[in-house]
């Protein structure tokens, strides 16, 4: 085998172990990085938004509160683009942005009972914070980012549907193709201007 064959052959392996490397390793890369900004973003939304369901609490009829939880609840949803959850120190739902009135007011509600127990809620009960990504959620079906904060009324989860980014890594995984084909044949022009 002469020399400029044998380059180009060493070329291009080398370009195709970069390019499997390189396709392989994107998505996974990709992922990780929004997975990790998304909960640092919920935390945050999280710890503000338990400050803020602090600051409302004013002697009140228990009556007045509930509704002035929900409210909270709910325009602090509208503000953010997030589903906002408020549970007491008992593990009771005191405003929840997709719940109705009635099922709040009904302690049997089990959908909404559930919230004590769920991972971000039990952490931020004994760290302050948490946080959480569930593939598949009961509520909606679909992955969701969740993050919860400890307050002095009880915990603040917010959560948000997961970004399904596999156009963006399928497409980066096409560039990155692209871009071996070209490396490819850039080499095999070189080696044959180098045989001359």
């Amino acid at each position: 085998m002469r020399l400029t064959a044998r380059l180009l052959l060493a070329a291009a392996v080398a370009v195709a172990v970069l390019v499997a490397f390189g396709a392989a390793t994107v998505g996974t890369r990709v992922q990780a990085a929004e997975r990790t900004a998304t909960v640092d973003r919920l935390r945050a939304e999280a710890a503000v938004s338990a400050r803020l369901w602090a600051a409302t609490a004013a002697p009140r009829k228990p009556a007045a509160a509930a509704d002035a939880d929900v409210q909270l609840a709910d325009s602090l949803a509208i503000l953010l683009g997030r589903h906002v959850t408020f549970i007491d120190a008992s593990g009771r739902v005191r405003g929840d942005s997709e719940a109705r009135d009635d099922e709040l007011r009904d302690s049997g509600a089990t959908w909404l009972a559930g919230y004590a127990r769920l991972p971000e809620v039990l952490a931020a009960t004994r760290d302050t914070t948490g946080a959480a990504h569930v593939d598949a959620s009961s509520a909606t079906g679909a992955s969701e980012y969740a993050a919860a904060a400890r307050g002095t009324r009880g915990v603040v989860r917010v959560a948000a549907a997961g970004v399904d980014i596999r156009p963006l890594t399928d497409s980066l995984r096409r560039g990155v193709f692209l871009a071996g084909l070209v490396g490819l044949t850039v080499a095999g022009l070189g080696a044959l201007l180098l045989a001359r």
